[in-house]
């Protein structure tokens, strides 16, 4: 397997035929489904059909992205969009021998299939802005919709945590202006990517901050979510990954952990960095990976109380191999 250079995607990209199922990562959020339903519109305006297909489906949240969904199944061709790891596929891990090429931003990326990678972007969405810019350029397309730049913008906002994390560089910005340039309602994604919340996910914001522990001097802060606690608030799993903000924000935490129960026994982390720990080193230990600052993975464990003695312990010993204070 390999990577291919940016020619060498617009040039895969051309040559799809037939109809393409796009997959998403499991717990999807904004930067693969908008990555997604951008490269979508890219493909149909070269005449290729194409549908969205996501392991465990389009969180309700972002259902204002409009994604075209589907199945492998009806599908010729299979490519993945923001997916930096088989675990991440869910289900659709099994199919990896189908996937033609995947187009990702992560900085540890699994070689499940040959793709184009810059881990220089702070979302997905960067790289479709430039390869619909591209294609624009040199005639394979005209015009693209509306939706398409929403579309593009939102996965860009998502990753780059409205343009606040450290991950976004100058030209980040640049290609979000020329982005409100094409009339986008930037206010209105951002309040639903941010501001909007169902009354289950402030139910559980409300059962997490109840089990909220801080250790190493309050410089680690987790979360474990049960299942019991899901129940309890009646949120969709996959409406979740808000909750690591909230151990984030805390001042004075370096790391911060939301161990979601996914099934008895089973937990998806969610990792948070806001200094120097690489959490994303942190996530590998668990099958995972990510970003330096934002990573995820699963773990097994007895119980709620083990799972997060072991995260703890994990990351404290990540900690003093970094050489961090």
């Amino acid at each position: 397997m390999s990577n291919f250079t940016f020619e060498e995607l617009k040039e895969r990209v051309k040559a799809l035929s037939g109809r393409v199922a796009i997959l998403t990562h499991e717990r999807a959020d904004a930067d693969t489904v908008g990555s997604a339903v951008a490269l979508s519109y890219i493909l149909s305006a070269m005449g290729t059909d194409s549908v969205i297909v996501s392991p465990d489906g389009i969180p309700a949240r972002l259902a204002f992205l409009s994604p075209r969904t589907g199945v492998v199944a009806d599908t010729d061709t299979v490519i993945s969009v923001d997916v930096p790891s088989l675990e991440q596929l869910g289900k659709y891990g099994e199919i990896k021998a189908r996937i033609l090429f995947k187009i990702d931003h992560h900085r540890r990326s699994e070689e499940y299939a040959p793709g184009y990678i810059d881990s220089g972007c702070a979302a997905a969405g960067e790289i479709i802005f430039d390869l619909g810019e591209a294609l624009a350029e040199e005639g394979a397309i005209g015009e693209l919709p509306g939706e398409y730049y929403s579309a593009v913008y939102a996965a860009i906002s998502s990753d780059s945590g409205c343009f606040k994390f450290s991950n976004v560089t100058p030209t980040t910005h640049r290609r979000a202006a020329k982005l409100l340039e094409k009339g986008i309602d930037a206010a209105e994604i951002n309040r639903k990517l941010f501001d909007s919340k169902s009354k289950e996910e402030v139910a559980a914001a409300r059962l997490a901050y109840s089990a909220l522990n801080l250790y190493r001097g309050g410089s680690i802060a987790v979360i474990t979510f049960t299942l019991a606690m899901q129940k309890e608030c009646g949120a969709d799993p996959r409406d979740l990954g808000g909750l690591v903000d909230i151990p984030r924000g805390i001042d004075g935490v370096a790391a911060a952990a939301v161990l979601k129960e996914s099934a008895p026994g089973e937990y998806r982390i969610s990792l948070r960095s806001n200094g120097d720990l690489d959490v994303s080193l942190v996530a590998a230990i668990y099958g995972g990976g990510g970003h330096i600052r934002a990573a995820g993975g699963t773990m097994n464990a007895s119980g709620p109380e083990a799972a997060e003695a072991e995260i703890v312990s994990v990351i404290i010993s990540e900690i003093e191999k970094q050489g961090i204070e």
